[in-house]
């Protein structure tokens, strides 16, 4: 795991990784600094401007990694917490800011470019907890002459991040779609048989069932284990859906062996669909 880990870093980073376009960039030299310059710039607007982030494959609908008042609110706690450290020597706040500085660093500025979101997906929990800290402590701050208003300015703060958000991640799914084209073709052909649950034969992380269930709005769901194991939980006595990763003729010979009726409805690029009864 840690050769693999290594191997990763060799070929993400931004100067002499073998994935970089300044793999032959020489360090120490007067260029290096003006990519570090040019990759900080670039991260830093592709937090709130759209079609400059998103890498492999993660490109969230082209959009900023951050709507508008999200952004906005960042910034304001950002400030706020730097008050803390310098006021209150409050190392809580230190941990926090450096947390997501030292990510955002390694995540972004110092790996290929296009800024890659996902690579500091790690640290959005962290931003969470950012804002909410602002909020709550404004809160406290006008509770204590004021609970009423406090009370009602809370809610309009927090209902304001939490609506944008939803707004951008609407914009999100509208624009964004899956790299892989069997995807949507597989959601076609479950729609046209009026199917919202299926099976996948694949390793259970494997995504196609869950963006599945988001392009669907919730409405189709699904089960992701190996295929053995599926095959000893699909009904026996009722029709179902078996999409298989990377097909072969052992694996449709398990498939047919265990259902006799079983019928391949559809080859794509790295599916084959299967219907089991």
């Amino acid at each position: 795991m840690i050769i693999s880990y290594l191997i990763r870093v060799e070929q993400i980073k931004l100067i002499n990784g073998l994935w970089s376009p300044y793999k032959d960039l020489q360090i120490n030299s007067k260029q290096t600094f003006e990519v570090l310059k040019k990759q900080t710039v670039l991260s830093v607007e592709s937090l709130y401007t759209d079609g400059i982030g998103g890498h492999g494959g993660y490109v969230f609908g082209n959009l900023a990694l951050f709507d508008q008042i999200t952004f906005l609110f960042i910034l304001l706690s950002i400030l706020y917490f730097l008050y803390k450290i310098v006021k209150k020597s409050d190392t809580n706040s230190l941990f926090l800011l450096m947390a997501i500085f030292v990510t955002f660093v390694i995540g972004m500025i110092f790996t290929t470019p296009p800024p890659a979101f996902h690579r500091i997906s790690l640290i959005f929990p962290f931003i969470c907890l950012l804002i909410s800290v602002i909020i709550t402590d404004i809160y406290i701050f006008i509770a204590k002459k004021q609970r009423v208003v406090a009370f009602f300015l809370f809610i309009i703060l927090a209902s304001s991040v939490l609506i944008s958000n939803g707004i951008h991640f609407k914009k999100i799914m509208a624009k964004d779609g899956p790299d892989d084209p069997d995807y949507p073709q597989i959601k076609q052909y479950l729609n046209q048989q009026n199917k919202n649950m299926f099976y996948v034969a694949a390793f259970p992380s494997y995504g196609l069932g869950k963006i599945l269930f988001i392009m669907s709005g919730g409405k189709i769901t699904s089960v992701t284990q190996p295929l053995d194991e599926l095959l000893e939980i699909i009904p026996q006595n009722d029709t179902s859906f078996l999409v298989i990763l990377y097909p072969n003729e052992e694996s449709i010979q398990k498939v047919k062996t265990k259902f006799s009726n079983s019928v391949t409805v559809a080859n794509y690029q790295k599916h084959a669909l299967l219907r089991v009864n």
